[in-house]
């Protein structure tokens, strides 16, 4: 056998070997993101039964949305809490299979909330990731772009459609969505944001990270309908998305900010939620009186 023959052997070897390894790990990539939907989906179930509740599934003409709806008291008022970015890239280096959130912050502070209360998963979240829809730039570099945000609005019009009153509450990233909706509906007699990032550009510089270019930076817009009253919630030792972050756009739109010196990123929102909710309610009521 020629030396030729023996190099061309190494080589087809070699292209064996690499194509047996990339089929095993998208085989093994599809694997981990099967059982992380089923465990993030029993997780929910799981929580939602405590509370006879089930998720549900609204269609606009963008994307699905899962959504929980909690009514159970006579209000002309509806809260309608939307969660953060959750988990959008593994390791800051290859883009997830499945972004939801695995610690459920946000469902947990709206079952708590004693309001009827609406949580709208963002599109391509929770089981909708499955949606043909669905690729890995909306929750990445497009995670708050126009059609995403076209989608909510859409959504939380379907779903609310029965209130004269909304009270957007937007987490982290969900803050971002939160913001944007609110100049759409019409209905929204306050915005409230946790831990919200509302200057993503400056996000992004300080966590050294690209912009997102397909995205809208609410600090960038001029709002012209936002709701009267404004509420940045904020914690000191947040370092996932610092307070200074928000800052920028609370005194562009002169909001109020509550900072709070013990609480990060997740903690401790969940603990402290009803006594954080009974003083937004009562700025709520107060701006109303005025």
């Amino acid at each position: 056998m020629k030396k030729t023959d023996l190099y061309i052997i190494e080589i087809n070897s070699k292209i064996t070997i690499t194509t047996i390894l990339k089929r095993y790990l998208i085989l093994f990539s599809s694997v981990v993101f099967l059982i992380g939907c089923a465990v993030t989906d029993n997780k929910v179930s799981s929580l939602l039964k405590n509370y006879h509740l089930t998720k549900k599934i609204i269609k606009t003409d963008f994307f699905e949305h899962s959504y929980v709806l909690k009514e159970n008291i006579s209000s002309n008022r509806l809260h309608i809490y939307i969660h953060g970015d959750g988990t959008p890239w593994i390791k800051g280096r290859w883009k997830a299979a499945d972004p939801t959130p695995q610690n459920l912050l946000t469902l947990k502070l709206m079952l708590q909330d004693p309001q009827n209360s609406l949580y709208i998963a963002r599109p391509c979240y929770h089981s909708t990731v499955i949606q043909s829809e669905c690729n890995s730039e909306l929750w990445t570099s497009a995670r708050y772009s126009k059609d995403i945000i076209s989608s909510v609005v859409k959504a939380a019009k379907t779903l609310s459609y029965q209130y004269n009153e909304i009270v957007l509450i937007g987490y982290s990233g969900g803050a971002v969505i939160a913001t944007l909706a609110a100049e759409q509906l019409d209905k929204t007699v306050a915005l409230i944001t946790i831990a919200g990032n509302l200057d993503t550009d400056y996000w992004a510089f300080t966590k050294k990270l690209k912009p997102l270019k397909t995205s809208i930076n609410p600090i960038a817009e001029d709002f012209k309908n936002l709701p009267e009253t404004i509420i940045h919630i904020v914690g000191q030792k947040d370092k996932v998305v610092p307070m200074q972050v928000t800052k920028g756009f609370a005194d562009k739109y002169t909001s109020a900010t509550w900072r709070y010196s013990s609480f990060d990123h997740s903690c401790c929102w969940n603990n402290n939620w009803k006594s954080i909710l009974n003083r937004v309610n009562n700025k709520i009521t107060n701006n109303k009186n005025l």
